[in-house]
């Protein structure tokens, strides 16, 4: 009799531990690159991430290959080159605008200068001071200004409103020197984040990225961020705002994709 209720209980057990072990059989599991079970991610369409440059906001071969030769010859000209030769209107000057910006800016912080060493980034200051009208090289310089606000300071504070400052300031000497730009402007919307521009504030600077490029979508995503609850709007205004977005932009438009998946991962619920 106590061989069968033990016979019984291991019966029971099964029925309790069974559904548990093929529901982990089913899982799926993480392994590390270059595993054998590994997938890769160019059989589905992406980059590999050794091929992934954190620079960069999307695939560019000519703009890496100038920021290569920029950093290491600490010679601006050939960026430049690059930026007065590209479309004021389409979302790749925005990119290299971001991109240079970025590589400056992640030099200073590499290289933050001392008493024997010069600050990185000086490519910049250089372009700067020898050729003050290129409108390139101001709008990379807000751009600049506006990611070393946000990597350096804390938002609220006084450096952070400072830098913000400034950057508002270059943003408005960039917009001087190329009328039909909307970089300056796209620019100005992290200033107007970061600052608390006042809606109607944040609504005309709209209006001018608008007119000058109603269908950019590097614009659309970075001005989503003002409208949403974590900033100086709520998650009604932010879906809102995409969903006008999507309204407006003309066939064949990416713009349209920040009502849904990117509205979704800015302002999440």
């Amino acid at each position: 009799m106590e061989i069968l209720w033990v016979l019984i209980a291991l019966v029971m057990l099964g029925f309790v531990v069974l559904p548990f072990v093929r529901r982990g059989r089913g899982t799926i599991t993480q392994v590390p690159a270059g595993h054998p079970d590994a997938a890769d991610p160019a059989d589905y369409g992406f980059a590999r991430e050794e091929e992934l440059d954190i620079r960069m906001p999307g695939p560019d071969q000519d703009l890496l290959d100038v920021l290569d030769l920029v950093q290491r010859t600490q010679d601006y000209r050939a960026a430049q080159q690059l930026l007065a030769g590209t479309d004021v209107r389409g979302e790749r000057r925005w990119q290299r605008v971001q991109a240079f910006a970025g590589a400056a800016s992640l030099e200073l912080q590499q290289r933050p200068g001392g008493v024997s060493e010069a600050p990185g980034g000086q490519w910049l200051r250089v372009w700067r001071t020898e050729q003050p009208k290129d409108a390139g090289g101001a709008a990379v310089h807000a751009e600049f200004l506006v990611q070393q606000a946000w990597r350096t300071a804390a938002p609220g504070s006084d450096e952070f409103r400072i830098i913000m400052e400034e950057a508002k300031a270059a943003c408005g000497t960039a917009a001087l020197l190329a009328p039909g730009d909307p970089v300056p402007y796209i620019v100005e919307l992290s200033v107007a984040r970061g600052l608390g521009y006042s809606q109607q504030e944040f609504d005309q600077l709209w209006l001018k990225i608008l007119d000058r490029a109603p269908a950019h979508m590097g614009a659309h995503l970075a001005a989503l961020h003002y409208s949403c609850e974590k900033w100086h709007g709520s998650r009604q205004q932010a879906y809102a705002f995409a969903e006008a977005a999507a309204a407006r932009a003309p066939q064949g438009s990416s713009s349209p994709r920040c009502r849904s998946s990117r509205c979704s991962s800015i302002c999440p619920r």
